[in-house]
């Protein structure tokens, strides 16, 4: 048994460095596309949730808060990730992901972290020990506007 963790974090490793998606569900604004094995932007409906992200880092870019950007998505009876009202912590988790630059990030932490079940307690790893691709599947967001909004909430977060 001891033997297949390792067999396994190598075939993770490999599917991960082809830009394969190995991380669960696709995040808000991507599909998975069983084809590529990829995301792919979501574009169904109007606005699609792609253009959703795009309108919340464009928003934020302009200095809208996340509590207003989850009240006006709202008050269009656009529905979030999970099929019910926008929040300010939905709309900040969002903002802070770097797969809308287009990479794919695995190995962030370990363990599982249950705590009715005897498994490894969750333990996030240092930035030095992940496994990032860039280009593993299209960008929603340029790195330039990541940025700047990742600026714009540090500065929010020290008032």
């Amino acid at each position: 048994m001891g033997n297949f963790i390792p067999a396994i974090l190598g075939i993770l490793s490999s599917a991960l460095t082809k830009g394969h998606w190995v991380n669960g569900k696709a995040p808000y604004g991507y599909e998975y596309s069983y084809k590529t094995k990829r995301l792919v932007p979501d574009t169904a409906g109007n606005p699609s949730p792609s253009e959703v992200v795009q309108s919340i880092f464009n928003d934020a870019l302009n200095g809208v808060s996340t509590s207003d950007i989850a009240y006006k998505l709202n008050r269009k009876g656009i529905l979030s990730p999970n099929g019910s009202h926008w929040t300010s912590t939905t709309i900040s988790r969002i903002l802070h992901q770097e797969v809308y630059l287009g990479k794919t990030i695995y190995g962030k932490s370990s363990g599982s972290g249950h705590k009715n079940k005897k498994t490894t307690p969750l333990k996030f790893k240092d930035k030095s020990e992940w496994i990032i691709v860039n280009n593993a599947h299209p960008a929603l967001i340029s790195e330039e506007v990541f940025e700047e909004v990742q600026s714009q909430l540090n500065r929010r977060k020290k008032l």
